[in-house]
C-alpha cells in the first residue's frame, strides 16, 4: 500500500513537470493581434501573446486574502500606485503582482492607478481561462477565444499616443485560476484637463427704444383728441 502512494505522489510530480514544461514551450511563440492566434483588437489597443516584455515595471503585493489589494510599483518598498480588484474574493502572493482564486474561480480583474497617473503597457499571465477579454481605459478592446488550460502571458499596449487609467480582464468561460506576472510600463503622471472658466455674465439687456413712428402717431391722435373737444366746446357755447 504504501509502494502505490510513492508511486501515485512521483506520478503526480512528474505530470506537474510535464504541465509547467509545456506551459513554458507555449510561452515561447508570440502573436500578434490581428494575426492567427493573436486575437482580435478594436480601438488604440495591441495585445501580443507570448513572453512579457523584460523592461516592464514589476508590481508587489503582501499576502493577503480579499477582492481589493493596493500594490507597490516597481518593488515591495515603492509607491503604493496599483490597485487591484477583482469580482471575488482571491488570494494575493507576496512578491512580484500574483492572484490566486479562492474556492471558485473569478471572473474579472480591474488593474488601475489613481487619478493624475497614467501607463501604456500592462504585461500580465492568465492560468485556467480559455477566453480573455481586455477593455482599455482609452476605449481599445482585446479580445480572444481558444486559449489552451496552461499558463498564457499577455502585452496590452495603448496605442495612438493614449494611456491606460485602467485596464479591466474578464473571462466569461471558466474564469481565471491564476493571474501572475501583473507588471506595468510607461508608468507616469499625466494630464488632468482643467475646469473651464465661468463665463462671464453678459451685459444688462436695455430697454427697447419705442420705434419713432409710434411716437408720432401717438402724437396725432393726441392732437385730433385737443381739435374735436374744441370744436365741441364751441358748439355749445
Amino acid at each position: 500500500m504504501r509502494m502505490s502512494n510513492a508511486v501515485s505522489v512521483s506520478t503526480a510530480m512528474a505530470l506537474s513537470a510535464a504541465v509547467i514544461a509545456s506551459a513554458s514551450v507555449t510561452q515561447a511563440a508570440t502573436f500578434t493581434c490581428g494575426l492567427p492566434g493573436g486575437g482580435t483588437c478594436v480601438g488604440s489597443i495591441s495585445s501580443t501573446v507570448g513572453a512579457p516584455l523584460t523592461h516592464e515595471t514589476e508590481v508587489f503585493l503582501l499576502a493577503a486574502t480579499g477582492t481589493t489589494f493596493t500594490a507597490n510599483a516597481g518593488g515591495i518598498l515603492g509607491p503604493s500606485l496599483v490597485n487591484l480588484t477583482a469580482n471575488t474574493t482571491v488570494r494575493a502572493a507576496s512578491g512580484s503582482g500574483t492572484l490566486t482564486a479562492g474556492t471558485s474561480p473569478f471572473l474579472s480583474l480591474l488593474v488601475s492607478v489613481p487619478s493624475g497617473f497614467g501607463f501604456t503597457d500592462l504585461s500580465f499571465s492568465t492560468f485556467g481561462n480559455t477566453d480573455l477579454t481586455v477593455t482599455g481605459s482609452n476605449g481599445g478592446i482585446f479580445t480572444i477565444t481558444g486559449l489552451g488550460l496552461d499558463l498564457n502571458p499577455f502585452v496590452i499596449t495603448a496605442l495612438g499616443g493614449s494611456f491606460f487609467t485602467s485596464v479591466l480582464l474578464t473571462s466569461s468561460s471558466l474564469g481565471f485560476t491564476l493571474i501572475k506576472d501583473i507588471q506595468l510600463s510607461g508608468l507616469t503622471t499625466v494630464a488632468t484637463p482643467a475646469p473651464g472658466p465661468i463665463p462671464a455674465p453678459g451685459p444688462t439687456p436695455s430697454p427697447v427704444p419705442i420705434p419713432g413712428a409710434l411716437v408720432l402717431f401717438g402724437s396725432g391722435l393726441l392732437g385730433l383728441g385737443l381739435l374735436a373737444r374744441r370744436k365741441l366746446t364751441a358748439l355749445t357755447v
